[in-house]
């Protein structure tokens, strides 16, 4: 009897459209700046290739993090043009 293959993670596709709608869900006046993701999901060579096609930084999370698949998107205040004085 063969044994089972094992699952298959999540495909370079999904995780592009993941990820994307990560970037989607900015608030207003934010822009992305890094994906940071657990263990597991880090280990993930499909999530490195959709961070690579979306041209943000992909890290990971630090040892420990309490939930090794998720993967989040930190983000910083847009910036608007040279004219607007900093706050």
């Amino acid at each position: 009897m063969a044994s089972p293959k094992p699952a298959r993670g999540p495909t370079r596709a999904a995780l592009l459209e993941e990820l994307g709608g990560l970037i989607r869900e900015c608030e207003e006046g934010r822009e992305p700046v890094v994906f940071v993701a657990g263990t597991d999901a880090f280990s993930l060579p499909a999530l490195h290739w959709a961070a690579k096609q979306l041209r943000i930084p992909l890290r990971a999370c630090l040892p420990g993090c309490a939930d090794p698949s998720h993967v989040l998107l930190l983000t910083r205040r847009a910036r608007l043009g040279l004219s607007e004085p900093p706050r």
